[in-house]
């Protein structure tokens, strides 16, 4: 008796300790998951060290000569039911201990309810928060602005309810306050009335926002002001139109071209045709890049989509996958060129594609392929079937031309004028006597993209708005705010990221979780149990 009453003290001390040390493990746990509430430390995706502030802010903020003053305007009742004005405060707060002696920081809460006619007549107005209470629904109006106060001159983020993109959006303001203001970004419609601005509003609104646009239409000038030209379309422009572009491209300048040699007609049933040798064609072949008279079709490929009224809202309604709208996987994108490197997403509508001149090229310029279709692809030549209703049937005729094809280039280098021989042939006015025909460029960068559907509103239906931070980071490129751009795509990043994979990928992982989460975890808790009850027999 009395040996089996030591065994079962010693039986009862060791479960004794096992609770305990459950009980310790679960409050170190509770301890810590609360300090990771109170204690973050930001890192910095874009550098090998851990820092709050990325190297781009650090370089603004240490060339300031004066002070900056940053006032945070924000809604108690925000701050009572969302975690955006503590991050908003806490990075206002890292700036400041970044660089106590240049940076005031002021905070104004703002009683709930009111409205503030000071901060309206600012520019500042109030966003509509949806509450949920007790199943009932209401809204109320909450303010969460900065106002930047530098040398005399005020910048203004009138709504600031994304915390990850305010680092982002205080290098562009501070920019504009300190005296290099917006630069200019022209965009020259090639289509002429059969597409005209209204089929690039999405667009105009994203640019819109960092810079200075100019719309232009064919026949128009060229303003020598501007800091960056994006090109969509072809067919509608003549020679006169292309003289400027060469000239504009011989300035050393960086141009971007979306365009197809395929014609679809979003207004008439999808209509394709095939928009013919055209002067723009000879341009850009003379340059080294040849536009294929042909669609690309990929099994990497968006569903089409219509769209219908669902009680005052917008309904899309999926058919089916649609090969026609290309999805541009990131493993064939090239992520050496900074326009290739880190986008959200990109899908071409009707893509043409490209093809390279080697004889043109010839060591006088780089070539980058920035991505291509997927190794599922196939063209669709001659006749050409874009109903969205018959798409499951065009899969058969992709097997004589099933491969990968090129559909976004950048060439840098040296330029040769298309115009350098051919002064005396072009039209009265174009150029004075006494003015000087650029026939070359040392350094240069001309950017095609086998497509310029995929920038227009027609991106709604294939749910590809991404396209658009494409785009924006293609002026930031041109313009040489390339350091603005790494610093909005770190911003937006997501790690681990899968969007734009391929379905193989996205399988695996998958595939590697179950394993994980179904196989091998329970096995190990099985094992484990098994051994426990094995060691007390």
């Amino acid at each position: 008796m009395l040996i089996q009453g030591l065994i079962e003290g010693s039986t009862m001390r060791k479960r004794k300790k096992e609770s305990i040390a459950i009980i310790a493990a679960l409050l170190v746990f509770t301890v810590l998951l609360f300090l990771s509430q109170v204690y973050y430390l930001r890192i910095d995706p874009d550098s090998e060290n851990l820092s709050p502030l990325s190297e781009i802010s650090r370089r603004s903020l240490e060339n300031l000569p004066n002070n900056l003053r940053l006032e945070y305007y924000v809604s108690e009742n925000l701050e009572r039911r969302s975690y955006i004005p503590k991050q908003v405060e806490s990075q206002l707060n890292e700036l400041r201990r970044a660089f106590p002696s240049k940076i005031d920081i002021q905070l104004h809460r703002l009683p709930s309810g009111q409205a503030e006619p000071e901060l309206e007549q600012l520019g500042i107005t109030p966003t509509n928060l949806e509450i949920v209470e007790e199943g009932e629904r209401s809204y109320v109006q909450v303010y969460s602005a900065i106002v930047l106060n530098y040398g005399g001159n005020r910048a203004l983020l009138p709504e600031v309810y994304h915390p990850r993109m305010l680092e982002y959006q205080l290098n562009v303001k501070l920019r504009e306050l300190t005296g290099e203001g917006k630069k200019s970004v022209g965009i020259l419609l090639g289509h002429g009335s059969q597409r005209t601005r209204r089929s690039y509003s999405l667009l105009e609104q994203t640019l819109a926002s960092r810079y200075d646009l100019v719309f232009l239409s064919p026949g128009d000038e060229l303003p020598k002001f501007l800091d960056g030209l994006l090109i969509f379309g072809g067919e509608r422009l003549e020679v006169e139109d292309l003289f400027l572009i060469d000239q504009y491209l011989m300035s050393g300048n960086r141009v971007f071209w979306g365009i197809e040699a395929v014609w679809i007609d979003t207004q008439q049933n999808l209509q394709a045709k095939e928009i013919g040798q055209r002067p723009a064609f000879d341009l850009l072949e003379h340059y080294g890049v040849g536009v294929r008279k042909a669609l690309v079709l990929d099994e990497s490929a968006r569903n089409y989509r219509v769209p219908s009224q669902d009680f005052g809202s917008v309904r899309w309604e999926v058919l089916d996958t649609y090969p026609h709208w290309v999805r541009i996987l990131r493993e064939n994108s090239n992520e050496a060129h900074p326009v290739a490197d880190g986008y959200q997403g990109l899908d071409l509508l009707w893509p043409s594609p490209l093809q390279i001149d080697p004889h043109r090229i010839d060591g006088t310029k780089e070539l980058v392929s920035l991505f291509e279709s997927s190794s599922e692809a196939w063209l669709m030549e001659e006749r050409y079937f874009t109903n969205p209703y018959d798409a499951a049937d065009l899969h058969v005729l992709g097997a004589e031309s099933a491969g990968r094809y090129k559909l976004g280039l950048a060439l840098r280098g040296r330029f040769e004028s298309y115009f350098a021989d051919q002064r005396e042939e072009l039209p009265n006015g174009l150029i004075e006597p006494t003015e000087d025909l650029r026939k070359s460029s040392e350094e240069a960068e001309l950017i095609v993209v086998g497509d310029s559907d995929f920038a227009t509103d027609t991106i709604q239906y294939s749910d590809s708005l991404y396209n658009l931070d494409f785009l924006l980071s293609v002026a930031e490129y041109l313009v040489g705010d390339e350091d603005l751009m790494r610093l909005r795509r770190r911003s937006v990043r997501a790690y681990p990221q899968l969007t734009g994979s391929s379905r193989d990928k996205i399988n695996l992982v998958m595939a590697r979780s179950r394993f994980l989460s179904l196989i091998l975890v329970p096995s190990i808790i099985l094992l484990y149990g098994f051994f426990r009850y094995r060691r007390r027999r």
